[in-house]
């Protein structure tokens, strides 16, 4: 399987350090030249600069955007491939010693998901649907995850990002955590084979809030996707859960 790695041109020590190790995992290493956002100029081409604010309540990151465009350029370069399944990792990951075989045992199940996380930055509150070897498990995650550290995407999961994600209105971490709105199915591998290396500091900078009245627009979309990801995601469980019973 492919391993895409979005680098940006300047951090030659990341990709020298990570394709060294997905290469010794066993996947075969693709570069992605990453955007970086502090060559883009306004206007962005794909970036809503409103739908950000009234989602997000932050002011326009070029970073966030740069990080955003890497990862639909990476889904490009796997689909100009003909292979069904990719691996996405940014290149500040570190990959576990059994990442590879978990990746092929996931594939295996493949008709339940099109996204599938290998990294993240909270628990995510897993429930599992499926065992895998070595304590692992595939899971549904009923909060929300943040990240986008590392990832298995299907075929038909990267055609129906690259076409749906845009215009951004959000980070890509958090716009690609909403498969319930674009037409995908995503679940969890966890515990996660895949961390971020604590040697390396985030490259996206601090963007400042808007004022209090991005409360007015922030929490009411908040809360009224964290409603759809429960509902959407209890029902996906509940179905997963079901086919098993069905099928013993």
């Amino acid at each position: 399987m492919k391993a895409f790695i979005i680098n940006l041109d300047h951090a030659v020590e990341r990709w020298e350090r990570l394709s060294l190790e997905v290469t010794d995992a066993g996947f075969e290493v693709c570069r992605v030249p990453a955007v970086f956002g502090d060559d883009l100029t306004a206007p962005f081409e794909g970036y809503s600069e409103s739908g950000y604010r009234y989602r997000h309540g932050k002011r326009t990151n070029v970073r966030e955007i740069g990080c955003y465009m890497s990862h639909l350029r990476a889904m490009e370069q796997f689909l100009a491939t003909d292979d069904e399944h990719a691996v996405v990792l940014e290149d500040d990951v570190e990959l576990g010693r059994n990442t590879l075989s978990l990746v092929e045992q996931a594939v295996e199940h493949a008709e339940l998901w099109d996204l599938l996380r290998l990294s993240g930055l909270h628990d995510g509150t897993p429930w599992a649907v499926r065992d895998l070897s070595d304590g692992h498990q595939l899971a549904v995650n009923m909060s929300r995850q943040t990240g986008a550290g590392a990832y298995v995407v299907s075929r038909h999961g990267a055609e129906v990002m690259t076409k749906k994600l845009l215009p951004m209105a959000l980070p890509y971490d958090h716009a690609f955590d909403r498969e319930w709105n674009f037409g995908y199915k995503a679940m969890s591998l966890v515990p996660y084979p895949v961390s971020q290396n604590e040697r390396y500091a985030s490259s996206i900078v601090h963007t400042p809030k808007y004022g209090p009245l991005r409360y007015l627009t922030v929490f009411p979309y908040r809360a009224a996707n964290e409603s759809r990801r429960v509902f959407h995601r209890v029902c996906q469980y509940a179905r997963v859960r079901g086919g098993s019973k069905r099928a013993a």
